[in-house]
């Protein structure tokens, strides 16, 4: 009986070699099979102490292991191995298949981003997003947003040359689609004000990418298609329904796919500027979505998102974290959870919650943005020119969470950090338009920690 087989791509979480290099992760993984024959080809975003390729039988249970032995094939960088099928022992039928890649220990939490080179250095940068879903045919691929031309006013010599619109990197920090210093506008023109004209960028689990803007005349929710990033840019919103159905949205998230994916917004004016409330559409896989959202109030008597620097991520649970911009003592929460059920049921801010300031030392969030990583038990926070990693708790009868500090970033980016992302592996990424630069994270890892998840190729 002729075998067949289904590719799984899946990749272990595994700590950098050296401080010079990113926690690593395989990714983009394509198999071509020819009868007992397999061709694997996978992607490392850093080099590999070690490696297999699992054929996968029921419930995931690992049948057979085919060693990655050649260290060249362990090397960062795109690889293809043969797998030969045809090994007694192994019965007919269709399996799944995982890459499995192990580094080893980091003692420091380093940057690697190679500033020399324009690729990673903006003038204005304003989202930051990364796809995280093995699922997608654009797994591991980085999107950040350039909201004006670098040869405006004030750009440096090491900035004029980008434009503004979307660049994309691979899971190598790579130029992966030969852009250079042009960014991809989708026929989004002529929209202000500057900064706010590419706000926020996130990542469905098809792999298409939104970007927001808040452009009174031309601003809304746009998707764009990585897999023709050149096109136009697709409304999400029905256009003609701006001023009604939505005006100037300031930050988003989307949760589901195909059918059930839905569209949270904060909506800078159809919000209430008194209780605050994020507003969904049940957009699934309609574009120019024409619908009234539904709208929840975040909270009744403290202002919850009363600002346009904000955004907020799904904590996986049914609720959301969130950060906006804040300083000195106030009533506004600069970090805030709301559950499942829409109440809020945690913030910092600088009037509450003082057993948890001395972990963050303050709470000055200038640009309000956020990332949770991909298992949502990492939660980072802006604030005072540092990142503030934390470790994410939720109480076993309550539900309510806590924050612990894991690691902060030491005070190099200046007040304006404009987007943070986690990538597969943990790694972290931050934008700053302080100091025009991206950059790219490797955190402290005392030991290999495998973590394996299987998801269709």
């Amino acid at each position: 009986m002729k075998k067949y087989f289904m590719l799984f791509a899946a990749c272990l979480m595994a700590i950098s070699l050296s401080a010079a290099e990113l926690n690593v992760f395989a990714s983009g993984l394509k198999a071509v099979q020819d009868g007992n024959k397999v061709d694997v080809t996978y992607v490392l975003n850093a080099p590999a102490t070690s490696g297999e390729i699992q054929l996968l039988g029921e419930e995931d249970a690992v049948v057979k292991t085919f060693a990655i032995s050649d260290a060249a094939l362990l090397t960062k960088g795109s690889h293809t191995i043969n797998i030969d099928l045809s090994e007694a022992g192994i019965p007919a039928g269709t399996y799944n298949w995982a890459v499995k890649v192990t580094g080893a220990a980091n003692e420091a939490l380093t940057n690697v981003v190679d500033y020399d080179k324009k690729l990673y250095n903006y003038y204005l940068p304003q989202g930051l997003a990364i796809d995280n879903n093995p699922e997608s045919p654009f797994f591991g691929r980085i999107y950040v947003s350039e909201a004006t031309d670098g040869a405006s006013d004030g750009a440096t010599d090491r900035t004029k040359a980008m434009t503004r619109g979307v660049f994309i990197y691979d899971a190598l920090l790579e130029d992966v689609t030969s852009q250079g210093t042009t960014g991809y506008l989708g026929g989004l023109t002529g929209m202000d004000p500057a900064r706010t004209a590419f706000k926020r960028i996130v990542v469905d689990k098809d792999g298409y990418v939104y970007i927001n803007s808040m452009d009174a005349a031309k601003g809304g929710v746009y998707r764009m298609d990585p897999a023709n990033p050149s096109a136009a840019f697709v409304p999400v919103l029905d256009t003609t329904k701006r001023g009604t159905i939505y005006t100037t949205i300031s930050s988003m998230a989307v949760e589901g796919a195909g059918a059930d994916k839905v569209l949270y917004t904060a909506d800078n004016f159809v919000a209430s500027a008194s209780t605050g409330s994020i507003n969904k559409y049940a957009i699934g896989t309609v574009v120019n979505y024409a619908q009234n959202p539904d709208s929840f109030v975040v909270n009744s008597s403290e202002y919850a998102l009363g600002i346009s620097d904000n955004q907020f991520v799904a904590d996986g649970k049914g609720g959301f974290w969130g950060v906006q911009n804040r300083w000195g003592y106030d009533v506004w929460a600069a970090v805030y959870h709301i559950n499942a059920d829409k109440v809020r049921d945690y913030v910092i801010m600088q009037n509450q919650n003082t057993d948890v300031l001395p972990q963050t030392t303050d709470v000055t969030t200038y640009r309000g943005v956020v990332a949770i990583n991909e298992n949502k038990t990492l939660l980072a926070v802006p604030t005072q020119g540092r990142v503030v990693v934390f470790n994410i708790a939720y109480d076993a009868t309550t539900g309510v969470p806590t924050l612990t500090e894991a690691y902060r970033t030491e005070k190099v980016f200046g007040n304006n950090i404009d987007g943070l992302a986690f990538d597969y592996a943990d790694n972290l990424y931050v934008i700053s338009a302080s100091k025009e630069m991206f950059y790219a994270y490797a955190p402290v890892k005392a030991e290999s920690l495998p973590h394996q998840r299987l998801t269709q190729s």
